[in-house]
């Protein structure tokens, strides 16, 4: 990987935890539509607002750290995005 173009590179490095956030996002919203929501749920749109920010905040976060791990190091970068 360390001769990797940044193109097939920035999706791998920060993907060992994408499928744990994926499958989490179910709970934690439910989890939030217990605390905010009217009569312990959310209603349909920020049910799907919830669930929708997942994956899109998962691409944006796989490029950035893509990007820095391109930048400062593979190495460096996994130590922390363990931190994180």
């Amino acid at each position: 990987m360390s001769g990797a173009k940044f193109s097939s590179s920035c999706f791998t490095d920060g993907s060992e935890f994408a499928s744990y956030d994926l499958f989490a996002i179910n709970i934690a919203a439910q989890m939030l539509g217990y605390v905010y929501g009217h009569n312990h749920t959310l209603n349909v749109n920020q049910d799907l607002g919830v669930k929708v920010a997942a994956p899109i905040g998962n691409l944006f976060g796989q490029l950035l750290f893509g990007w820095l791990a391109d930048v400062l190091g593979r190495k460096r970068m996994c130590t922390s995005q363990v931190l994180i």
